[in-house]
């Protein structure tokens, strides 16, 4: 065998065979690898401007750039009128109809809202809330229609291309509403009892 036909003694990925019109420069661009990459996998190349037709040649394996995973960057807690809602001793207090907004790093096409009730270690009883087809986004909003009485804690998991990212726990809590009585006076003359809702007081214990 010539010199200029030896084959490398490994390859790590496969053996090509130089075709007439080939430079290292084509073959690089063809497997789309770098020509630096290729001519480390070919140390029987003395000459990388000369190589010849029938030569066997390794192309080796594209190392893949490490998978950017999405980070959540902000998570938002907003009511009917688009207005943050309130934080107190780390709970969110929601409103009957929250909307939660995540922004993250980078496009996802899935976002999985999850809740964990009660106790932040109450990994048992994780429940999906929803899962969003997010499309290419970086921006996600979920509509949440809240029970009455919930506290427990919020966590969004985004992912693109089986790659995902967790955000932080957040604390949430909507209180159960209860009515209180009051007169009023009807077009007849006649008091009537009058419901008016309003929300438990402030404290977090139910």
């Amino acid at each position: 065998m010539s010199y200029h036909k030896k084959r490398p003694r490994k390859c790590d990925g496969f053996l090509y065979t130089v075709k007439p019109g080939d430079t290292l420069f084509l073959i690089a661009k063809k497997f789309s690898v770098s020509l630096n990459d290729l001519i480390k996998a070919n140390p029987q190349i003395k000459n990388p401007d000369m190589i010849f037709p029938g030569q066997e040649i390794c192309i080796p394996k594209e190392e893949p750039e490490p998978d950017e995973v999405p980070e959540v960057l902000s998570v938002e807690f907003l009511d009917r009128k688009g207005r943050e809602l309130p934080e107190r001793r780390g709970f969110v207090k929601l409103d009957k109809r929250t909307t939660v907004v995540v922004e993250f790093s980078k496009p996802v096409d899935e976002v999985f809202f999850l809740f964990i009730p009660k106790y932040e270690d109450n990994i048992e009883e994780i429940v999906l809330l929803e899962s969003v087809d997010a499309m290419g986004e970086e921006v996600v909003e979920f509509e949440w229609e809240v029970p009455d009485k919930i506290k427990g804690y919020l966590f969004v998991i985004g992912c693109q291309d089986d790659v995902c990212g967790r955000s932080e726990n957040f604390g949430v809590i909507r209180k159960r509403r209860r009515k209180r009585r009051r007169k009023r006076d009807n077009p007849s003359g006649l008091e009537e009892d009058v419901m008016d809702d309003f929300d438990y007081e402030d404290g977090l214990d139910y």
